[in-house]
């Protein structure tokens, strides 16, 4: 039988995306299949009315070096918001980040980001603190720092962007973070259209079934045999860019070492809710974190105002809120009124400045039952003995954000690394 030469990506969002295009720019010719009706996963925007909501990741960085780089070869606009303003909930009321901190408490923490910043780590690639993966982030912190830190700096950074607690991230991806809080440029941008700009200026340089759920991974002599309900397909290999949970379902025949880092990647859960408010609502506050000792329901809100343009129509903007993990679990398989209904009650106690009033237009919301991986403890050290003894096994690659590659930005790079690992194999 000849040998097959084409590759197969199961997944268009960000990391399947990348790995894709990457892998053809070599000479590889790649079919990327997608369940969904459009790509971009949690990189993805969706517009119902007069507003583009981006439905998972909603900014972009100056720290997202790769992406950026990306983004230019693709010619696509890095624009920088049109302001840039976050607060916290603190007793009720919105301040500034470190406002009412105790010095005492601003001096351990100065400490402990300056020995974190010696580190030799990259939060885009956390093999790299997989040695400090021995402990949690809130155990640490809490004996290091003291509980008003974690209350109000460390815990709500995890949950304003992981969704879940400090004692469920490993303290390696909090040294990490340090780092790169220290060292990178934070300032925010977007892309012109929305965050599905990226992924569909991807997907239009390769060959992307839509609408095309892969049921089954089977690694057969001479390749990798992938099935769909329109029949079965030979490939030399297949990426799996999916999430560990329906890479698992879909690949039956993974190896003891495949099996074990897809058993062991957990995920958080959000809702992300979007309502049409007066553009000055907010004013110029940007981002807002919402600790979960202040309200543990709603962990923050955006400002979609700040993106600009597009994101104001008649002198309307979006506000964007998304949910602690706890609550959106809580409440993930209620209906979208039931949503909307809910959101517009516990808005107003972590924003003052809302009111029922206010939060009377919903918009679009929607459910991530799997929204970010749990770097938790433990996870980096085994996401990294995978790479280094099981990627590749049977021919099939595993692409993602949970292999150690957070937000966004990890994902891309982490479909930069696989296009590299598949194309060294095939030498």
């Amino acid at each position: 039988m000849k040998e097959p030469k084409k590759i197969a990506v199961v997944g268009a969002g960000i990391a399947g995306l990348t790995c894709a295009y990457k892998l053809q720019k070599a000479g590889v010719n790649v079919i990327v299949y997608e369940k969904e009706s459009a790509v971009g996963g949690r990189m993805s925007t969706r517009k119902t009315g007069s507003f583009p909501m981006d439905i998972g990741a909603n900014h972009l960085a100056n720290v997202y070096t790769h992406m950026q780089a990306l983004a230019k070869e693709l010619e696509l606009s890095w624009r920088p918001m049109e302001f840039l303003n976050y607060r916290i909930l603190k007793h009720g009321k919105l301040t500034r980040l470190l406002d009412d901190i105790s010095s005492w408490s601003k001096f351990k923490m100065g400490v402990q980001s300056f020995l974190s910043a010696r580190k030799n780590t990259d939060y885009f690639d956390l093999s790299t603190a997989a040695k400090y993966d021995t402990d949690d982030a809130a155990q640490f912190f809490r004996a290091r720092i003291g509980q008003e830190m974690l209350d109000y700096v460390i815990d709500p950074f995890v949950s304003v962007y992981q969704f879940h607690r400090a004692d469920e991230i490993s303290l390696g991806a909090v040294h990490a973070m340090l780092r790169l809080q220290r060292q990178g440029d934070w300032t925010l941008r977007h892309f012109p259209g929305g965050m599905i700009a990226l992924p569909q200026a991807l997907a239009d340089k390769v060959e992307v079934k839509l609408n095309t759920s892969v049921q089954n991974i089977e690694p057969k002599e001479g390749g990798v045999t992938i099935t769909t309900k329109h029949g079965s397909e030979t490939f030399a290999a297949v990426v799996a860019a999916a999430t560990a949970d329906v890479t698992a379902a879909i690949y039956p025949a993974a190896t003891r070492g495949q099996k074990e880092v897809l058993k062991g990647t957990a995920y958080s859960a959000t809702i992300g809710v979007g309502f049409v408010v007066p553009k000055d609502t907010l004013g110029e506050i940007s981002i807002v974190w919402v600790p979960y000792v202040e309200n543990e329901k709603i962990a923050g809100c955006t400002n979609e105002a700040m993106k600009g343009g597009e994101l104001i129509t008649d002198g309307k903007t979006l506000l964007f809120t998304w949910f602690h993990e706890d609550f959106a679990r809580s409440i993930i398989d209620q209906s979208d009124e039931e949503i909307f209904a809910l959101a517009k009650k516990e808005l107003p106690k972590a924003c003052p400045f809302l009111s029922a009033e206010i939060l009377a237009a919903p918009y679009d919301l929607q459910r991530w039952p799997t929204a970010m991986p749990k770097y938790n403890h433990g996870h980096l050290e085994r996401v990294k003995n995978f790479l280094s003894r099981h990627q590749g096994e049977n021919n099939v690659f595993f692409c993602g954000d949970y292999l150690n590659s957070p937000w966004i930005e990890g994902a891309l790079r982490c479909g930069e690394r696989v296009a590299q690992a598949v194309l060294a194999r095939r030498q």
